[in-house]
């Protein structure tokens, strides 16, 4: 729905549908519980589930996701907001 009220909507849910199958992965470390919503390509789904399981230490956004954020969001906005 969000997608929608966004610019080039046709052209970004070409892109997402593209990209395969959204799946949905169960995480449950001691600090974190809750569900991941993913795709993967190259990879079985049992090996991107694994990791994603493996990197969720914080929140259920998965450390590299997080970390690329924040090194992203540094680079346009010049430095960190803490947000991510």
């Amino acid at each position: 729905k969000a997608l929608k009220h966004t610019s080039k909507y046709k052209l970004r849910k070409k892109i997402i549908e593209k990209a395969g199958v959204i799946k949905r992965v169960s995480v449950a470390n001691k600090n974190i519980r809750g569900f991941v919503y993913y795709q993967s390509y190259g990879c079985e789904s049992s090996f991107a589930e694994k990791i994603i399981n493996l990197t969720t230490t914080r929140s259920l956004i998965p450390e590299p996701l997080r970390i690329a954020h924040l090194i992203a969001s540094g680079i346009i906005e010049g430095q960190s907001r803490g947000r991510a």
